[in-house]
């Protein structure tokens, strides 16, 4: 984000290969927030979708599928080393900023959409 100067980026298609990956559980709260899945193995990205702030945060979610066609999926919690391939395609909305603030609802940092 910072080397392109992204503002408001967005994830418009992704398609490839892990060799794993390490993603938190719809069920996480603010009070319990790791709920933690360590995938290890060869997996096919089935989907990849969120934000790209300007300061170089990303909101990413990510659909894994497993040699046996099993699809596990959540918020994508760090590094997802690729096996053979991974074709990413980025969107930028040019008149927006993404800009993520503490919201004490939900105990994360939550999107807010402004104007540049």
């Amino acid at each position: 984000a910072k080397e392109n100067d992204l503002k408001a980026g967005f994830i418009l298609s992704a398609v490839g290969s892990v060799t794993g990956a390490k993603i938190r559980l719809a069920k996480a709260t603010s009070k319990n927030p790791n709920e933690i899945r360590m995938l290890k193995g060869k997996h096919e990205i089935v989907s990849l979708i969120g934000t790209i702030s300007g300061d170089g945060g990303c909101h990413l979610h990510t659909s894994l599928g497993d040699a046996q066609g099993n699809v596990v999926g959540g918020h994508l919690m760090g590094e997802m080393p690729v096996f053979t391939t991974c074709e990413v395609v980025i969107g930028e909305c040019e008149d927006l900023k993404w800009v993520r603030e503490f919201d004490n609802c939900t105990g994360f940092d939550e999107l807010e959409v402004r104007r540049r």
